[in-house]
């Protein structure tokens, strides 16, 4: 952005942490982390100066020349100028989820009393299980049908049902405090997931960022002891069936925020409290080296740039992530991928022998919802992936077309 007379900034926020200042757009969720110089550049553009007075100022004031054209240029590819000499600079804005919903429909979940109502719930349910370990059931328990498609379809009603309240939970406890977010499907270690992108709330304070991160769990925690609740109803009862069902997918749901090597709420927790910027990115460019150095290929450390205290925590996070990583792909690929050929071809065969029209529409129930979701998973995964096989895709053809080849 050379020779730039006078720019306009989005609103940003700014909040120091750790030595350094977090900066960023809310609307868009994009923030960086910056010295003071650099805030002190953007404060000087809000109050109006010209930049050749910024930089004057920017001299005089920390004793070294600034490049400010150079700022100007990350700062417009993040998002964060408006105009430029008088000419707007368009920037898309990410549409929001339930962007009807304002801070002050949801602004009592942040309330004390909805944290320590939702405590007591779960307290009162633990216990009442501990007084009666009899009724804790076992995985077969969720079973309450003969019907294979039945069973399925009440169990992606649960599960995906309460995924969906888990996520909406991230998404209001953020617009509570005036953060935008977007729900979507995505894919972690090529995995299907529901996820929530409410990166604009760096711009609050840790606190409240640790109530966004945990409020999904909270929600999980809550319908888990309505399930303890209806393991205490009598057999007779029509709902105690459905008990073990919804108390079981919400522990398996719990389980799995612990993974956090898949960027789960107690991933950004940990990143968070370990004030490291991406330990998810940074623990995966590390493993990369480590496994090029494996093969005996050359190949620079890229944590070496890093902070001394954040290069450990990110050395640490790398040699439990990759084992993880690959333990995880590996149990689907020896356990649930056998379970989920052999659902579909039982499928297949009861449709294809036709002995009733009962197991036929079983057979057909089941292959359709394998088939959604594998649509679903499909979707996600070029959607996060597309640029990247599109380029390989790209750099292939041309090589192909080239003579000699």
């Amino acid at each position: 952005m050379s020779g730039a007379s006078r720019v306009r900034l989005h609103p940003l926020t700014r909040q120091e942490e750790g030595g350094e200042w977090i900066v960023g757009r809310i609307e868009t969720g994009t923030f960086v982390a910056l010295p003071a110089v650099g805030v002190r550049f953007i404060e000087l553009i809000d109050d109006g100066y010209e930049v050749v007075d910024v930089k004057q100022r920017l001299l005089a004031e920390f004793g070294k020349e600034f490049d400010t054209d150079g700022f100007l240029g990350s700062l417009l590819d993040l998002g964060f100028v408006s105009e430029v000499d008088g000419h707007r600079v368009t920037t898309q804005t990410p549409k929001c989820t339930f962007a009807k919903v304002r801070p002050t429909h949801v602004r009592w979940l942040m309330h004390p009393a909805t944290g320590l109502a939702t405590a007591l719930v779960v307290a009162a349910s633990s216990m009442a299980l501990a007084f009666s370990p009899e009724l804790v059931p076992g995985p077969t328990d969720m079973i309450w049908t003969d019907r294979g498609s039945v069973f399925l379809l009440s169990q992606a009603i649960v599960a995906w049902g309460s995924i969906f309240l888990h996520e909406l939970a991230h998404l209001f406890t953020a617009r509570a405090v005036g953060v935008p977010g977007r729900m979507q499907f995505g894919t972690r270690l090529q995995f299907l997931c529901a996820q929530t992108d409410v990166s604009g709330i760096w711009s609050a304070p840790r606190a409240t960022r640790m109530v966004v991160y945990l409020s999904g769990m909270a929600v999980n925690a809550v319908i888990a002891s309505l399930g303890i609740w209806i393991l205490h109803l009598p057999e007779t009862h029509p709902l105690h069936a459905f008990g073990p069902l919804i108390f079981l997918t919400q522990v398996v749901l719990l389980a799995n925020q612990f993974l956090f090597f898949m960027r789960t709420d107690v991933y950004f927790v940990a990143q968070d409290l370990a004030a490291c910027r991406n330990l998810y990115r940074d623990a995966s460019l590390y493993g990369r080296y480590l496994v090029r150095r494996l093969a005996g290929l050359a190949a620079d450390d890229p944590s070496a740039r890093l902070p001394t205290r954040e290069r450990r925590i990110v050395r640490g996070y790398a040699y439990f992530f990759v084992p993880s990583s690959l333990i995880c792909v590996s149990l689907f690929l020896l356990v649930t991928l056998p379970v989920m050929v052999r659902l579909v071809t039982s499928a297949l065969g009861r449709v294809a022998a036709m002995e009733s029209t009962a197991a036929v529409m079983d057979g057909v129930i089941v292959l359709a919802m394998v088939a959604t979701v594998e649509v679903i998973w499909a979707r996600a995964w070029w959607r996060r992936h597309r640029r990247r096989v599109i380029g390989v895709a790209t750099r292939f053809f041309s090589r192909r077309g080239e003579p000699g080849t």
